[in-house]
This record gives structure tokens, C-alpha cells and sequence, in this order.
């Protein structure tokens, strides 16, 4: 009988779940995250303890049923919105997470409020203004740590990078997109006047 794995990278706790093929749970496991929080206002995470946290969980899943990995289906992976990664060529985290709830990019949410109004920001994007925008993280990546954004060649959330890990294959999930304050609703897409107030190459996204 086929199994499913399912995986939560949140902000707390990473936390896996092991059902078979008619939804009923087998067996759960979790491991505490780190929140770092070095200066005032800042929120950070250590993507390789989300990974380890992985490794962990899935090995006491697998020993508490007894089950066969080959027995595994399919891996689903859902994580907290939208935490910010930079990820260069190798696949490797430039640096720590940047999570939803860090509050060090006031600066650059001033900006986005003198370039555009928040009723025309949230006709266009479905969201307010707040702290868990995507584009002042990055304006504040590109002002502090230029060396980190200059390597990057992808940005992504918290499942996107462990479901990279899990497969090689890189993408971001369309709920990222939609929180991240960059996507028009109207399209679906990546808007060029918010890729332009975030002063990004939209080939990061």
C-alpha cells in the first residue's frame, strides 16, 4: 500500500506526517526551529536546521511504522508565508531565512508607500502594506548585504527551498507569489511596475 509524507517547514517547528492511501495518520513528528533575532526588529531563521529537522523526522517516522521507504508515494511540503531565501547557482542558502514577522525593512516599506497609494497597492496586489512584503526585504538586501543579493540567482520561500532540496528542481509556490506583494491579481503574474518599485531583475523571482 502506498504511503504519503507530508512535511511543514513553520515558523516555530518543523513537523511531518506520515498517512496511507485513505488519509488516515500513521504517525507525526516534530522538531523545534531556532528563531534568531540578532538586532531589534529582525527575524531570522537557519534553513539547514529546517533540513536537518527533514532528515530527522522522516528517519522517526519511518522507525515508529515500520514502513519501507520505497513504500513512499509522494512528499507534500507547506511552510510559513512568505519568508524570504536567496539561493545561488549550486542550490546552496546564501544566507539565513528572512521570515515573515522581521520588521527591519521600514525604511524601504516608506518607499513603496510614497510610490504608489495602499488603496491602488491593494486593488492591484489583494494585500496591504505590512512588514511581510517581499519587495522591501529585498531593497533591504540590496542596500546591506549587495554581496548575498549579487550571488543570488533565485529567491524563494520556506517549502519552496526544502521541496528544492527534496528534488533539485527549483520554483516557488503560487501562494508565495500571491503574499509576496509582487503579483498582480489581475494576471497571476509578476507585475513590472511592482518589480520596478522593488528595484529587482525579476529573473530572482
Amino acid at each position: 500500500m502506498p504511503h504519503l509524507l507530508g512535511l511543514d517547514i513553520g515558523t516555530t517547528s518543523t513537523i511531518g506526517i506520515l498517512i496511507d492511501a485513505e488519509g488516515r495518520t500513521l504517525a507525526l513528528e516534530s522538531r523545534p526551529a531556532t528563531l534568531l533575532s540578532e538586532h531589534p526588529n529582525w527575524a531570522e531563521e537557519d534553513t539547514a536546521e529546517w533540513w536537518a529537522n527533514v532528515g530527522a523526522i522522516t528517519q522517526a517516522l519511518l522507525a515508529k511504522t515500520g514502513i519501507a521507504p520505497q513504500s513512499i508515494a509522494g512528499v507534500g511540503v507547506t511552510g510559513m508565508l512568505p519568508a524570504v531565501i536567496l539561493v545561488d547557482a549550486q542550490g546552496r542558502a546564501l544566507r539565513r531565512s528572512i521570515q515573515q514577522n522581521d520588521a527591519r525593512a521600514t525604511a524601504e516599506l516608506d518607499r513603496f508607500r510614497e510610490r504608489m497609494s495602499e488603496d491602488e497597492f491593494l486593488a492591484l496586489t489583494g494585500t496591504g502594506y505590512s512588514q511581510q512584503l517581499v519587495g522591501p526585504k529585498l531593497m533591504w538586501l540590496s542596500a546591506h548585504e549587495p554581496e548575498a543579493l549579487a550571488q543570488a540567482i533565485s529567491v524563494m520561500g520556506a517549502s519552496d527551498y526544502i521541496t528544492m532540496r527534496l528534488t533539485g528542481s527549483g520554483h516557488v509556490e503560487h501562494n508565495w507569489a500571491l503574499e509576496s506583494g509582487l503579483v498582480g491579481l489581475a494576471t497571476g503574474d509578476y507585475d513590472p511596475r511592482l518589480i520596478a518599485m522593488a528595484e529587482i531583475d525579476v529573473k530572482l523571482l
